[in-house]
């Protein structure tokens, strides 16, 4: 084998060992598991979702989110692995390359809520996130999700740094107000409701 052949070799060899560690960095930085798996404390199971607590907890507000978890139907669950209550907000990559701050979170499964404030629809918000994508986003190909979403996405105030998240948001949002205020729901977005009691058939 020649030298130059060799010298390519050895090279393309270097480069696809590069790729693979940048590959391994790169999902190791955007997964928020990662950041907390050390400090983590396992603090039970509910209904086969994994509890755990990192960083300095607010206890307060993290039994206040742990009553709003039972609010949850098994159904909403069933998509949701783990939850970790952090002790701070947790930072999300904003589109200025900065970092915004968020009660809540969800990865791959995984939610992530701040025990620093209380917010009453921050878990269910979330769990809602975890079943639209365990159920092939709904948001985005279920027809009666979206003729619902075109209607009245214009009648619950939803957050999102994107247009792109419109929908999935929408969905998150209206989806609390489902198990939390379905009145509510019922007169502002009723198609939107009636989609939700479709699914969960919570009230008559």
């Amino acid at each position: 084998m020649s030298e130059k052949i060799k010298d390519t070799v050895k090279h393309t060899v270097i480069v696809l060992i590069a790729a693979a560690v940048g590959i391994c960095l790169g999902y190791f930085v955007s997964s928020y598991e990662t950041r907390f798996m050390l400090g983590r404390e396992y603090q039970g199971a509910y209904k086969g979702v994994e509890l755990y607590t990192c960083g300095d907890v607010n206890d307060i507000f993290y039994k206040a989110h742990l009553e709003m978890l039972e609010l949850a139907p098994d159904e909403l669950l069933a998509g949701c692995e783990r939850i970790y209550f952090t002790g701070a907000d947790i930072g999300i990559p904003a589109n200025d390359s900065g970092y915004e701050h968020a009660l809540g979170l969800t990865q791959n499964g995984v939610v992530y809520v701040s025990t620093q404030s209380f917010g009453a629809d921050v878990v269910m918000h979330e769990l809602f996130h975890t079943y639209d994508s365990a159920n092939g986003m709904l948001s985005d190909n279920s027809p009666g999700f979206r003729a619902a979403f075109d209607s009245e996405n214009g009648n619950i105030r939803v957050i999102a740094g994107s247009s792109v998240f419109m929908a999935s948001e929408f969905f998150a949002e209206a989806g609390a107000m489902y198990i939390i205020s379905p009145f509510e729901l019922s007169i502002r977005a009723p198609r939107t409701y009636e989609y939700f009691n479709t699914i969960f058939d919570l009230y008559e």
